[in-house]
C-alpha cells in the first residue's frame, strides 16, 4: 500500500492554483471558509496535512468539488484539460472500440 500522504500534493495543488487564479489572499480565503489564515496558508503550502473538512471548505469557496473515484478512473483524469489519450472511456465506448478492432 502506498503512503496516504503521497496524494496530498494532488489534492492541494488545484486548491492553490484556484486561489491564485481568483486573486484571493490566504486571509480572504480563510474568512470565507471559516478557517484561520494560518491553517489555510499552511495547508495550501503543503506545510501541514489538512483535515478533509478543511479541504472541502476551501474547495467550496473556490468553486471546486472534492470527489472520490476509483483509482482506475483517477489515473485517466488530469487537472484542467484532458488529453484525448487520457480520456476515460465509458463501457459503451469500450465495447464499440473492441468491436471495431475485431472487425479490422
Amino acid at each position: 500500500m502506498s503512503n496516504p500522504l503521497s496524494v496530498l500534493p494532488d489534492l492541494i495543488t488545484p486548491l492553490e492554483q484556484a486561489r491564485k487564479q481568483q486573486g484571493l489572499t490566504y486571509q480572504a480565503l480563510a474568512l470565507a471558509s471559516g478557517l484561520t489564515p494560518l491553517a489555510v496558508r499552511q495547508a495550501l503550502q503543503g506545510l501541514t496535512s489538512p483535515r478533509i473538512t478543511s479541504v472541502v471548505a476551501l474547495a467550496q469557496v473556490l468553486g471546486l468539488e472534492v470527489v472520490i473515484v476509483p483509482r482506475e478512473v483517477a489515473r485517466g483524469l488530469q487537472f484542467g484539460a484532458r488529453s484525448e489519450a487520457a480520456r476515460v472511456m465509458t463501457r459503451v465506448e469500450r465495447l464499440q472500440a473492441d468491436t471495431a478492432e475485431r472487425d479490422t
